[in-house]
């Protein structure tokens, strides 16, 4: 046993050293090995090792433990950021033993877009947006508290004029994002796009991320169904979110699904618990079928509606830009920056 891991682990994780020459064995691995273990509080619990080979630029999986197979009953109360496994003396040809926590994502999604038919902008009845779609962002359950909390006080000190003269309490007053980001509103206030970087960045800082997945709208207007529109929707952004939880690096992931409300509430939630338990390609990373909440009640919702509103503009654009050409000013403020803090997002064009 070196010095330098003897410093670092605790006599009371001396079991991981007696099962270091098991794992050794399973990773088909005849030399000693040495573990070093940094105990780093991050708040996450963790349930399973994924031991890798390095294999020139590339990592390759040689096996997975759980907890208990490493440190049997001594550890499942400890909160661990990393442990790794080194086998002497060839350190950089060696043998990583990464630590990836089992995680309960939350996804709150609000629409943008509009449901409707679409012709064109000049068409005099049919010309709201030429996209629909979900969008929202996803977030490790055990940060959801403090992050409606951050985005309470934010809402609370940007529309602070607005939210007195309503004479409403601020937890219960919402503004919808397709009236905040407006052309107008984004190229007048600059607070409003210092907040919507903050907001970016505040998702990454808590291991989420941006999500959204819409269509550009195609059917003739007599041709249109908006239940088909948003069932498909729907369920390609539950296969997004599962096939993430699913393909993380490190032990499956799971999710639960936050909407609001919405008229075909009972079809919606049949769709999804179809999806969660079909023979071929279920959802089996979606806990619940998707919870349906008074917006205007959840400052997480209320948050993922904001998203939504830019999202909305930005795909106008996208699909539209010479119908659109006012809404170039948020590409140029906040479409480098959404692409950073996105994952598995798109509109289909």
């Amino acid at each position: 046993m070196s010095s330098l891991a003897a410093s670092c682990i605790e006599p009371r994780y001396s079991r991981c050293w007696r099962t270091s020459a098991r794992i050794g064995r399973t990773c088909g691995l005849s030399r000693p090995l040495t573990w070093i273990c940094t105990l780093v509080d991050t708040m996450l619990p963790w349930s399973s090792l994924t031991i890798q080979r390095q294999v020139g630029v590339n990592r390759v999986n040689l096996t997975h433990l759980t907890s208990s197979d490493v440190c049997g009953t001594f550890l499942p109360e400890t909160r661990y950021d990393c442990i790794a496994l080194f086998p002497r003396p060839a350190l950089r040809r060696g043998l990583s033993c990464v630590l990836r926590p089992h995680v309960t994502y939350f996804a709150y999604l609000d629409e943008f877009g509009h449901i409707g038919p679409y012709v064109s902008r000049s068409h005099p009845r049919f010309n709201d947006s030429p996209v629909f779609g979900l969008a929202g962002f996803v977030l490790p359950s055990h940060e959801v508290r403090g992050f409606g909390t951050w985005f309470y006080q934010h809402k609370c000190r940007l529309l602070s004029f607005e939210i007195n003269r309503s004479g409403q309490h601020p937890a219960l007053w919402e503004k919808k994002g397709a009236s905040l980001y407006t052309a107008t509103n984004v190229t007048k206030y600059r607070q409003l796009r210092v907040f919507t970087n903050r907001l970016f960045n505040k998702i990454d800082t808590l291991r989420g991320f941006v999500f959204y997945v819409g269509v550009k709208k195609t059917a003739m207007p007599h041709e249109h169904n908006p239940n088909s529109l948003y069932g498909g929707v729907f369920l390609e952004a539950i296969k997004r979110i599962n096939d993430f939880c699913k393909k993380s690096d490190g032990p499956p992931h799971e999710f639960a699904l936050f909407l609001d409300e919405h008229d075909q509430r009972p079809a919606l939630i049949t769709k999804a618990a179809q999806s969660m338990y079909a023979k071929k390609e279920r959802r089996q990373h979606l806990i619940e079928p998707p919870f349906h909440l008074e917006s205007h009640r959840y400052q997480t919702l209320q948050a993922a509606d904001w998203i939504s509103g830019l999202i909305g503009r930005l795909a106008a654009m996208w699909v539209d830009p010479a119908a659109y050409p006012e809404n170039q000013v948020f590409g140029s403020y906040f479409e480098a920056r959404l692409a950073r803090s996105s994952r598995r997002s798109g509109v289909r064009r």
